[in-house]
């Protein structure tokens, strides 16, 4: 009878109290600051960002239109073609003086016509050699903004998950990808591009004295160095792809368990807090599509400057090429082809690299999925 009597009264009791304690169930995303968030990008890419509604906290997807990309992707290669272009004027000028004195020598005798070719040849080595180096430069800083954006995009990006009750997967993927990062920025600054310098310096070796033969040399070091990239990034994301299954799978069943446990621990309230938990992570995961997706367009902002700059100067080297070997200058065109395997490399370094960014950032974001 007690019993019963104990029983009416905190039924009573939470009737009463259950009208200030009520969760408003809210699909909407708390508000946690990400705006002022430091994600250590460059001045340029943040003000072109928020000039187009961009933000951590919200983007405005009516100007995520096809026009809009494409408009921006053919302003930026009016910008990054120029100087690709005025290398080509260079080096068909000298392509029209070598194949211009070699007809003028073909009188002489072969030690004038020797020499001839070697001006020739390191002319235009001086020319492509500036804007290589240039190219180069630039890449190193490209990875270096980029290195720097991951590493602070990425604990901020797994901070939000382990808001959602995956602390699993990210912490298993924010040491993952950190360390992958770190290791892929030591070989690239610290090997790779070194590399192409070195491979430059080879290609003038060869084209000075053709008894060297050395452009097959740099040819074979460039697939090396391609499938290298193509087998490390395959490793990467095989790897990426089954921590992000393990962990996720474990965090759903510990996800599953704590509202099991809510809702039948709890008496008479139970179910509404479970409710309301669910809420809660569907909030975080407004959250997690608005950041994941700010920090995919960011990274690809910073990577495509560079991209572009080198396919420009990819496509006028393949096409300089094709030239100097129409008008029979076998010494440049050995000179540009070894620049051209330099390009390559460096236009597959960074392709890799935002291939990283997009790959880890869409993993993270298919980690909330299923709450």
């Amino acid at each position: 009878m007690k019993t019963r009597i104990f029983k009416c009264i905190f039924l009573i009791i939470v009737m009463c109290v259950m009208p200030f304690m009520t969760i408003t169930a809210s699909a909407e995303a708390p508000d946690l600051g990400l705006s002022d968030y430091d994600f250590s990008l460059p001045e340029n890419i943040t003000e072109e960002l928020y000039n187009n509604d961009i933000t951590p906290d919200n983007i405005d997807v009516n100007k995520l239109n096809l026009e809009n990309i494409v408009h921006y992707l053919w302003t930026q290669l009016c910008i990054y073609i120029k100087s690709p272009i005025k290398l080509f004027v260079s080096i068909f000028t000298v392509i029209l003086i070598y194949s211009f004195l070699g007809v003028v020598s073909e009188t002489s005798d072969s030690t004038v016509k020797r020499i001839f070719s070697l001006i020739c040849v390191l002319s235009c080595t001086a020319v492509i050699v500036v804007n290589i180096s240039d190219v180069i430069a630039y890449s190193e800083k490209t990875l270096e903004q980029g290195k720097v954006f991951i590493s602070s995009f990425i604990p901020a990006f797994a901070g939000v998950i382990s808001m959602s009750g995956r602390v699993t997967s990210a912490t298993v993927l924010n040491s993952f990808i950190m360390g992958s990062i770190q290791l892929f920025m030591q070989l690239a600054t610290g090997v790779i591009l070194p590399l192409g310098t070195c491979m430059m310096g080879v290609t003038l070796a060869g084209s000075v004295d053709e008894e060297l033969k050395l452009s097959g040399f740099c040819e074979v070091i460039k697939r090396i160095v391609i499938w290298f990239l193509g087998i490390m990034m395959t490793i990467f994301v095989a790897m990426l792809g089954l921590q992000t299954f393990i962990t996720s799978s474990a965090d759903s069943i510990g996800l599953k368990a704590t509202k099991f446990t809510v809702s039948s621990a709890v008496p008479f309230i139970g179910g509404s807090i479970s409710d309301a938990l669910s809420v809660m992570l569907g909030g975080v995961g407004m959250i997690k599509n608005n950041l994941g997706v700010f920090g995919v367009i960011s990274g690809a902002l910073i990577m495509l400057p560079s991209i572009l700059s080198a396919l420009c100067y990819k496509l006028v080297l393949t096409f300089a090429h094709s030239i100097s070997q129409m008008f029979g200058a076998d010494g440049l065109s050995r000179v540009i082809k070894g620049a051209e395997n330099v390009v390559s490399i460096i236009l597959a370094l960074l392709c890799c690299f935002l291939l990283m960014t997009v790959i880890c950032v869409s993993l993270m974001i298919f980690t909330l999925g299923g709450v």
